[in-house]
Order: C-alpha cells, then sequence, then structure tokens
C-alpha cells in the first residue's frame, strides 16, 4: 500500500527521503497488522468470507528451518520462510544469497543470531518493494525487542585489537570463525540492500550483547545501503574496526545507541 511507506518519526522522513522504502509503524512502535512483508504468514479466508471473483486462495508458505553450519552455497527463496535456530554460521569461503522478498525469522527460545565468517558472504539484495525482513518468530501483535539475536557480519579488515584480532561480543563460543580482523580494507563480506531487521538484540551478560546489526572487522568491498533496524533491545548498529561505507541507514525504538563503534572503525557513514 503505497499511503503505508513512510516511518514512524515524520520528523525523519522530511529531512531524509529515501525513509519512503521504509515500513509504517504505529505510536507505540508495533508493526500494522497488514504491514507489508511483516513477517506474517498469510491465511485463507474462512468459508464465511467468500473470496472476490478470480481471487485465489493464500497457501501458508512452507517453512525451513535454519541451524548449526552453513558450509555450501545456500540460496534463500520468499517462495518459503524460514526460521533461524541458535547460532547459525555462515562458514568461510561460502555465500548465502538471500532473494528479494524472503522473510526469516529468529526462533526466540534459542535467541537465534546469524553470523557470517570472515571469508564468507551474505548476497542480500532487496529492493524497495520486495524489502528481505528478519524478524521475530512471535505474532505480529505479540513481537517484542530481544525476541531473538541478530546479524553479525564479521570480514578481514584492519581492527586496532592487539594482534589486530578480535573476539565478537555476544557470541558464546570459542570457535575461530568468531574471530574478526585482519589487515585487507577492501575485504568484500557481500552486499546488503534494502534490508529490514527488527525485534533483534540479546544482552547475555554486563557489556555482552549482541545488536540489531554487528559489523566487525567488514573491509570497504561489502555493499551496505538501505538498512532499516527497528525495535532493538540494544543498539541498532555497531562497528567492531573494519573500513566498511555505510548509507542509507535507519534506526527506530532501538534501547541503546543508534550507531556505536570502537577498536578503530574506519569508514564513512
Amino acid at each position: 500500500m503505497k499511503s503505508r511507506k513512510a516511518v514512524c518519526a515524520s520528523t525523519l522522513a522530511l529531512v531524509v527521503p529515501f525513509l519512503s522504502a521504509f515500513v509504517a509503524c504505529s505510536d507505540d512502535g508495533t508493526l500494522p497488522v497488514n504491514a507489508k512483508n511483516d513477517g506474517s504468514v498469510p491465511t485463507a479466508p474462512t468459508s464465511t468470507e467468500p473470496l472476490p471473483d478470480g481471487a485465489m486462495p493464500v497457501t501458508p508458505k512452507t517453512i525451513e528451518t535454519l541451524s548449526g553450519e552453513i558450509k555450501a552455497a545456500l540460496t534463500l527463496s520468499p517462495s518459503k520462510e524460514y526460521l533461524l535456530r541458535g547460532l547459525v554460521t555462515v562458514k568461510a569461503g561460502t555465500t548465502l544469497t538471500i532473494e528479494k522478498g524472503t522473510v526469516i525469522k529468529g526462533e526466540s527460545q534459542s535467541k537465534a543470531i546469524l553470523l557470517v565468517e570472515p571469508g564468507a558472504k551474505i548476497m542480500a539484495e532487496g529492493t524497495e518493494d520486495e524489502p528481505i525482513v528478519f524478524t521475530s518468530q512471535a505474532a505480529p501483535a505479540d513481537r517484542r525487542p530481544g525476541d531473538w539475536g541478530g546479524l553479525v557480519i564479521l570480514g578481514n579488515a584492519p581492527v586496532n585489537n592487539p594482534g589486530g584480532k578480535g573476539n565478537v561480543e555476544g557470541i558464546v563460543t570459542t570457535a575461530a570463525g568468531t574471530q574478526y580482523g585482519g589487515t585487507d580494507p577492501e575485504d568484500s563480506s557481500g552486499v546488503l540492500r534494502f534490508v529490514r531487521i527488527e525485534y533483534a538484540g540479546v544482552i547475555l551478560s554486563q557489556d555482552n550483547e549482541v545488536n540489531g546489526v554487528t559489523f566487525a572487522g567488514v573491509g570497504r568491498g561489502t555493499k551496505v545501503d538501505h538498512i532499516q533496524v527497528r525495535q532493538a533491545l540494544d543498539d541498532c548498529f555497531e562497528f567492531f574496526g573494519g573500513t566498511v561505507d555505510a548509507k542509507y541507514l535507519a534506526c527506530q525504538g532501538n534501547e541503546d545507541d543508534g550507531f556505536d563503534w570502537d577498536n578503530g572503525y574506519s569508514g564513512r557513514l
């Protein structure tokens, strides 16, 4: 619905025209039930609700669960819905492609996180009319900040930690793939374009959190634009070192920082 293509913060919409690409929301920050790509599964009308002439019943989409390690090239399509369970890791040398209009839900019980290792790529290219949506598994009316973990992108670009490496905040594991940083400022972790991430962010312990989106050691070869993070329990966007440039970013309804950077981040926002 063209009339719904706005964000809650009307003052932002006045000065940042690209916000027309993002979702509308009510005064309390919740999505309207009929908001475009809100992540809910459509259901067919009941027998007391006749279909308009020529209309076809809506069939719920198949739900595919993603868990553990992704070690081979994988494409996610809008023909299905996807459920992230636990820590889902895209391993080095692997590409995860997410097609426009795809909805991916994070499981609340396991505090799901999607982590892209250094040397792996995520190719998530939505469009203004068909964004890629990461959202909560809960029913739209029950979604809350912190329902699931969030999106973590790691790369091989420089950071100013001793030894030039860091361990990503919020990931409870000793796996080598959770380290970030290197010597390649042009490193590419893929593309994030017209993506919405909502109801994410998990506080694991004091100063140990997962944000809406975490970029750690991500290089400027990565393309990041038109990203909306909303209703995050912690930061919307956090950058740990790296050189990645990003533009057309929107943060709404977060409970900590909108933008945060550490460890020598030297990109342009």
